[in-house]
């Protein structure tokens, strides 16, 4: 690599004929293809470029989900996380004991594993996985002390080097945590090309030029690092995976499942002495689809390990042994305090995506959205004054069903085509692929959290979703999809579901009488039952369906209940359900005032959740849906001043 290879190599490793490649993934944080080497002009990262000159760049590289825990989750594991448990952000619902972190693969056969800054898999990782942990954010590199002390340069490693840098919580603060002064940026922001659906404020341009700094200090800690692996003698027998965990941690990427928060950049470098292990050679670009779902299968492969049947992906790279991906799936399902579904589908040029929760916006009120930067208050400023365009507003919204986009002509996806009669084969084409995916995955994300976290008790997610006995899987596909379509003709088919004998069909029958408003009013003598439901998820639909359709009373009083009483995802079901009503909540007003008092005192870091001893710690995990219903609580409050 010209970056390292020019360098004098150390002698510290003693062995250099073994056969097994190290692996090194150095993973930047939030942010999409904003590289030299992928085209972007604005850009400043000249290291970058040069790998990129000397490796193997993937353009259609795509993160299962728009933001980081759970894409990391199936980085660790080959497993998507709605089929494990780990789809919501956060969640750490009980995962299979036949479900590992792929290293523990890689430890047992003699490799050194080691796992260098953030730790954000959203599940306890099981015993075994690491030799050696760091979990400082602000590491700009992997001192191998630990290592050449242990291995004595002879063991090979598996390393991940996790950049800070680029996270969305350092636009405002430097790495020190020192506020920046956004007005005087290296990057112009007055020079740079924003998408067209943002507003073109000086306050967002402020924003997008920081980033661009941001990348270029990537692009620095990249070049120190390639320097330590040639200094330390490890660059000729590395595989350096360069990539990030989704896309940029603005509004309408983070968090959102459009291509900006699925499309990753991923360059590969393998050094000459194992180019044997591909047929790709450096320096090219390559079109195919390539999924986070693939990483783990891959590294095993380039490893020589065998491949766990229960891994979901395929490898990609290798010399022979590949199979061609058509489609790179992604989800969005609750957003730390927001509850939301949503499943995709991407080829080489078309973007698919269905929402089973149209009647939600893509840009529900998530705090930690507004509190990062300026971009979310501008925009939803602007929206709300009627400034902007039907394309800059529509992100705050009702989603279509369904959404389909054309990526070569359309890169910003502001052009639904769904509808668009020219388009139904390839609508139909990738609907098929979607449901097909989520059928052979068994997708618990239809399941309400809070029912998966009571019958996952003494088992597990995964376990659930692989028991037809106890998930009717299609039929709950099938009403959900009735629910989605927000069609008062589907009335009496969800009035039908209600009086289901499974609480998940139930649960996707009262969600879709919601998303109907007053049109679901035909509906209201069976909802009445249900304020009695066994499942708390179905009892808080019906209230919320029951008031928004004027029977306040009883419902308000299950409401009530629910949040006054209950705990985890249950409780945070039913502030949002309050949210929702907005002024109807007024009759229990000095209750929710009275519990946002209490919770006020409550603090909380989601960064404790990385600490091994505290994911399963029921305080700590309480501490967390706490933290969810004060924000839920506090913008309701809000809104009512």
């Amino acid at each position: 690599m010209a970056l390292i290879g020019c360098m004098e190599q150390s002698d510290k490793v003693k062995d250099r004929s073994r056969n097994l490649p190290n692996i090194l993934w150095i993973i930047s944080e939030d942010h999409g293809p904003m590289i030299g080497a992928f085209g972007d002009s604005q850009a400043s990262t000249p290291v970058i470029d040069a790998f990129a000159e000397q490796s193997i760049t993937f353009t259609h590289a795509f993160s299962v989900a728009p933001v980081c825990a759970p894409a990391r989750s199936t980085l660790i594991t080959g497993m998507y996380p709605n089929s494990i448990g780990t789809h919501n952000m956060r969640s750490f619902g009980r995962v299979s004991s036949e479900i590992t972190f792929f290293t523990k693969y890689l430890r047992n056969s003699g490799y050194y594993t080691a796992n260098i800054g953030k730790h954000d898999f959203n599940m306890m990782p099981p015993e075994g996985v690491w030799d050696e942990t760091n979990d400082d954010n602000r590491v700009q590199d992997w001192d191998r002390t630990a290592y050449f002390q242990k291995t004595n340069g002879e063991q090979p490693f598996f390393s991940i080097i996790n950049l800070f840098n680029t996270h969305e919580s350092r636009v405002k603060r430097d790495m020190e945590n020192q506020i920046r002064d956004l007005s005087n940026t290296k990057h112009s922001a007055d020079a740079l090309t924003i998408p067209s659906y943002y507003p073109d404020t000086p306050q967002i341009r402020q924003v997008m030029a920081q980033y661009y700094d941001n990348i270029g200090d990537v692009d620095s800690a990249l070049s120190g690092i390639l320097r330590t692996l040639a200094s330390d003698g490890l660059a000729e027998d590395t595989i350096v995976f360069f990539f990030s965990d989704h896309g940029t941690g603005v509004p309408r990427s983070k968090r959102s499942p459009y291509n900006s928060g699925l499309h990753v950049p991923l360059i590969i470098h393998i050094p000459r002495k194992f180019e044997h292990l591909t047929n790709i050679t450096a320096g090219t670009k390559v079109d195919d689809i390539v999924s986070f779902i693939d990483f783990a299968p891959t590294v095993l492969a380039l490893t020589n390990q065998q491949i766990p049947s229960h891994l979901q992906g395929t490898p990609f790279l290798l010399a022979d042994g590949n199979r061609e991906t058509k489609y790179a799936f992604g989800f969005r399902d609750r957003m730390d305090e927001r509850f939301d579904l949503v499943r995709t589908a991407r080829t080489q040029r078309f973007h698919y995506i269905k929402n089973f929760m149209p009647y939600q916006p893509h840009g529900q009120h998530i705090d930690s959205m507004y509190r990062s930067h300026e971009v979310a208050k501008v925009w939803t400023s602007a929206t709300q004054n009627g400034s902007l365009s039907a394309i800059q507003s529509s992100f705050f919204s009702a989603k279509s069903s369904e959404e389909l986009y054309d990526i070569a002509v359309d890169p910003y996806e502001t052009i639904n085509l769904a509808e668009n009669p020219a388009y139904k084969a390839m609508l139909i084409e990738m609907r098929a692929a979607t449901v097909d995916w989520m059928r052979k995955i068994k997708d618990i994300g239809l399941i309400a959290e809070s029912e998966l976290q009571k019958k996952s008790f003494g088992s597990s997610v995964y376990d659930i979703g692989q028991d037809s006995s106890n998930y009717d899987f299609e039929q709950t596909l099938k009403v959900a999809e009735l629910a989605s379509q927000m069609n008062k003709s589907n009335i009496s088919q969800l009035i039908a579901s209600t009086k289901h004998n499974n609480d998940t069909v139930r649960f996707w029958g009262t969600l879709g009488i919601i998303a109907l408003n007053r049109d679901g009013i035909d509906a209201l003598p069976s909802l009445r039952p249900l304020l009695k439901d066994t499942s708390i998820a179905v009892r808080v639909n019906a209230a919320e369906a029951m008031c928004q359709l004027s029977e306040c009373n009883e419902s308000l009083e299950v409401l009530e209940k629910v949040i006054l009483n209950e705990s985890g995802a249950a409780q945070l079901r039913a502030a949002v359900a309050l949210d929702n009503l907005d002024e109807k909540v007024a009759p229990i007003l000095p209750a929710i005032k009275r519990l946002a008092r209490e919770y006020q005192a409550v603090t909380f870091h989601t960064g404790k959740l990385q600490d091994e001893e505290n994911i399963n710690n029921p305080d700590i995990l309480r501490l967390m849906y706490i933290s969810y219903v004060k924000r839920v609580l506090k913008k309701l409050l809000s809104d009512l001043e």
